[in-house]
Order: structure tokens, then C-alpha cells, then sequence
């Protein structure tokens, strides 16, 4: 197989007269044979100079990297007609001094898993004027700095869990519109320092050990910000003016408290995660959202990761109603529901009371046209009543509808007995709402439902409607992928 292989490359390659694009994906063997031919085959392309682009990997063997290591070609480092470069499980490390790239064509060049040596980075700088696009993705570094600097063409840049870097600067890019580093399943780089730059859109952070100095006055240095992540661990306050911004995404170990002034902002998501492994496995941070928005404006879409509503007492329903009515209008409301049970104990609460509470006055009912529900640990271990759950997530909010995703039937997870739990109150609604809450001043979700529909939503996005009966008893034949769409007229 390995000689039919190598036979057919050969061959395609001695047939074509003009080649433009190269890609090669090959396993190297512990022989060496496929790596030495590879270099053999890059070194007889570009001796036409004509490729535009190459596009090579390295596949792993059993899972595990090849300890061979491949040798380019020196044609290669000066390849004038380069424009795409995509290259995976190589080195640049120590490098001759005549091996300094120079590909004053090239614009996009992404590594995967490559070791990069100091020299090599820093000869982009001269030999790729061009240069546009830089994604580096897992790939192993012998300094501790980065610079990224000088590149006058340069538009985006994205590394991904960059291995022994401890500090990343980027200044004098005067075109870059994106940067983004994610480096939160590794401990590494502690500093990253963005120099201002009047035309950054999209700056996307997102480290377990990075400062939040990163943060100071970025609203200043970045005017045409449009997106912005922020996922760092020690980022507990920000405050964001900024009004081009239409995304904003804050993730941290804390419940970050933010002051945001963004008159065009579209999209808001919020997460509380778990800073180290002994945090995760305890139980996670319950919280309002702590994020003000100034003036009262409409989002597309709010995203709640890891809200444990099973959690929140009478006056946490109220704050976090009072929170949601802050916007004009949401259209699509995300929860991502975590779910507790694996700890065991009774996760959810079998009656709010919201009847005893004597907290005035009510807050206003939020305008949101669709609750998505969604779960951060799948599987529990008991079956336990959910109605508690419902009645805190229909007092807070009267969506025109509420979707559920599905799974098999089989797995006890929180979508399945939630959908269960529903459509059992939805069959009994008009018999239950004739003795609850008669004595109470505040009144359950019950009482202001006027009628609704239920939809079955396949993965190609057909809809039909279903009856709760038929949904419950078809529960098992369901694909695991479909929705359930719960249409509420209140």
C-alpha cells in the first residue's frame, strides 16, 4: 500500500507541467522512506516555481506523533510565489543561517504542532511582506517572547494554546482587525500586551493564567472593537465604553462585575467557570449576572452559561427578573442549566412559595420571544421532580416559546425529564391551575398561560405539532438530535 502511495505521487507529479496547489496528508514511518521522499517531492515542486500553495500534514501513528522529523527542502524557504502556506508536525527549530523564510508572496500561513524557533519568527518580519492571515495552533516555541510586530499587511492572528511562551506583545500592526489567544486548557503565557490600535475589531482572550492588566483602558485603545471575549480567570470588574461593540462575551471564576456602554450591542453571553480541576469538582458558583448595561436597549441574542436555577431562592427570582426586564426586548434568551444531581442530594426545590413572599414591588415582566434551554452535565443519577424548575423559569420570564433539546431517551439527563415534567403540567393545567396559589398574592406561571402548542423541530428544521400525550409515549423512537418546541400565548 505504502509503495502504490508513493508510486501515484510520483507519477501525478511528473504529469503535471503547471502545479499550483500541493497537498500531501502522510503517516512517517520509523524507516524514514515516506519522510525523505516527501522532502523530495516539495523540493521537485516548487523547482518549477509555480505553487501557490501547500498544504502538508503529518499524520499521528496510533495516536501517538512521529519521532521522525521532517527536513524541507531549502527551496522551499524561498518559494516566490507562495501565497498559502499550511504545514502540521514539522520544526522551524535552529534552522541554518541561509534558512530564513522568504516568500515575499505568501498572505496566509498556518502551523499546527509546529516547533518554531526564534529566528524563524522573527524572519517573517522581512521575508513575508504580504503576509495577512498568522494561526498557530499548538505549536512549540524555544522563547519565552513573542513579537508581533512590523507586519504592515497583517490582518489576523490567532494562537491557539501556544506552548512555553510566557509573554506576547503586538504593536506596530497598524492593519490588524483580529487577535486571539486561547490558551485556557495549559498554563502558560502570563502577560499579553496589545499595543493601541484604531482599526482592531475582533479581540478574543481566553487563559487561565493571563493578567487582567490586559483589560486597562481597552475601550480607548480599541474604538472599532465589535467583538470581545473575555475569558480570564482573574478578571472580577471591567468597564466597557465602546460604541461600535455589538458582541460581548465574559467568562471567569468570579461573577465579573461589568458596567457596559455599548448603544449598538447585539449579543451578550456570560459564564462562570471553574478556575482549576479541584474547583470543578466542587459544587459551581451560583450568581446573578452582575453585568449593567447602560441604557435600556433590545439584544438579538443573551447567553446564561451554567445557571443553576434549581438553586435560586424567591429573592434571586426577582433580581434576576428585574435583571432580564432591564432590555427593551430579547429574542433569544440561552440558558445552559447545570445540573447537579451527579453530587446527589435533591437538586431541585418541589414548591418556590412564591405565595409567602412579601417582597414589593414586582418587577416588571421581560419581553423575550424564545427560552432555549440547554445543560452543561448531561447525565444524573435519580429521577427527581422538576416542576420547582419550571415554575422558577416561567415566573421569571414569559417567553412566546421555550425549546428543549432532546437525547435518547434511555440517558436520565435534564432535557428528558424536563420535557417530561412539562408536558405532564401542561396535560393538567387547567386542573391544577384551579387550586394553586388560591390565598397567594403573587401568582404561578399557571395563571397567566392562556393556551399553547407543542412542536416536535427535526434536524433539517421541519417542524410538526405533537400532542403531550404522543410526545411523552414517542419519547424513545425520537431522533437524538430533534428539538421540542413549546409555543406559550400568555
Amino acid at each position: 500500500m505504502r509503495q502504490e502511495f508513493i508510486s501515484f505521487v510520483e507519477y501525478s507529479l511528473r504529469k503535471k507541467t503547471c502545479l499550483s496547489v500541493l497537498q500531501l496528508s502522510v503517516s512517517l514511518y520509523p524507516d524514514t522512506t515516506i519522510a525523505y521522499k516527501t522532502c523530495g517531492w516539495i523540493k521537485y515542486a516548487f523547482q518549477e516555481r509555480s505553487i501557490r500553495e501547500l498544504n502538508l500534514e503529518t499524520l499521528r501513528r496510533d495516536g501517538r506523533p512521529s519521532r521522525t522529523v521532517l527536513v524541507l527542502p531549502r527551496n522551499f524557504f524561498s518559494a516566490e510565489n507562495l501565497t498559502i502556506l499550511k504545514l502540521s508536525r514539522c520544526s522551524f527549530a535552529r534552522l541554518p543561517p541561509n534558512y530564513n523564510p522568504s516568500w515575499p508572496s505568501l498572505k496566509v500561513l498556518h502551523l499546527s504542532e509546529v516547533t518554531l524557533g526564534g529566528q524563524f519568527f522573527n524572519g517573517l518580519i522581512k521575508g513575508c511582506p504580504l503576509i495577512e492571515d498568522i494561526a498557530l495552533t499548538v505549536c512549540h516555541f524555544d522563547q519565552e517572547v513573542l513579537p508581533v510586530s512590523g507586519f504592515t499587511r497583517l490582518v489576523q492572528v490567532v494562537l491557539c494554546q501556544p506552548i512555553k511562551l510566557q509573554r506576547i506583545e503586538v504593536d506596530n500592526v497598524p492593519n490588524l482587525l483580529m487577535f486571539a489567544l486561547d490558551e485556557f486548557l495549559v498554563i502558560g503565557c502570563k502577560h499579553v500586551v496589545i499595543g493601541a490600535n484604531p482599526k482592531l475589531e475582533v479581540l478574543k482572550l481566553s487563559s487561565s493564567s493571563v493578567s487582567p492588566e490586559v483589560c486597562i483602558d481597552i475601550s480607548s485603545k480599541f474604538p472599532a472593537l465589535k467583538v470581545l471575549h473575555l475569558n480570564l480567570s482573574s478578571l472580577d470588574r471591567i468597564q466597557i465604553s465602546s460604541p461600535q461593540l455589538e458582541e460581548l462575551a465574559l467568562w471567569s471564576s468570579t461573577n465579573v462585575d461589568a458596567i457596559v456602554d455599548a448603544p449598538k450591542l447585539k449579543s451578550l453571553k456570560q459564564w462562570v467557570h471553574h478556575a482549576t480541576a479541584a474547583a470543578a469538582a466542587a459544587v459551581p458558583i451560583k450568581g446573578i449576572p452582575n453585568v449593567t448595561i447602560k441604557g435600556r436597549q433590545s439584544l438579538q441574542n443573551l447567553q446564561l452559561e451554567d445557571f443553576e436555577v434549581y438553586e435560586l431562592g424567591v429573592s434571586d427570582l426577582f433580581k434576576m427578573r428585574e435583571y432580564l426586564a432591564n432590555f427593551e426586548h430579547i429574542e433569544h434568551l440561552g440558558m445552559s442549566i447545570h445540573d447537579k444531581m451527579i453530587w446527589g442530594g435533591e437538586p431541585w426545590k418541589k414548591s418556590l412559595e412564591l405565595g409567602s413572599c412579601d417582597l414589593v414591588p414586582i418587577p416588571v415582566m421581560p419581553r423575550i420571544k424564545c427560552l432555549e434551554l440547554g445543560y452543561t452535565r448531561a447525565f444524573v443519577k435519580d429521577k427527581a421532580k422538576y416542576e420547582g424548575a419550571l415554575d422558577g423559569l416561567l415566573w421569571i420570564c414569559h417567553p412566546e416559546s421555550v425549546v428543549v433539546s432532546f437525547l435518547p431517551a434511555n440517558v436520565p439527563c435534564f432535557a428528558n425529564l424536563l420535557i417530561t415534567a412539562f408536558c405532564k403540567e401542561l396535560s393538567m393545567l387547567m386542573r391544577k391551575r384551579k387550586d394553586c396559589c388560591k390565598s397567594a398574592c403573587i401568582k404561578c406561571w399557571r395563571h397567566d398561560l392562556k393556551s399553547f402548542q407543542v412542536k416536535r423541530v427535526g434536524v433539517d428544521g421541519s417542524s410538526s405539532d405533537i400532542r403531550c400525550r404522543t410526545l411523552l409515549q414517542s419519547l424513545p423512537q425520537m431522533s437524538p438530535q430533534d428539538k421540542i418546541c413549546f409555543m406559550l400565548q400568555w
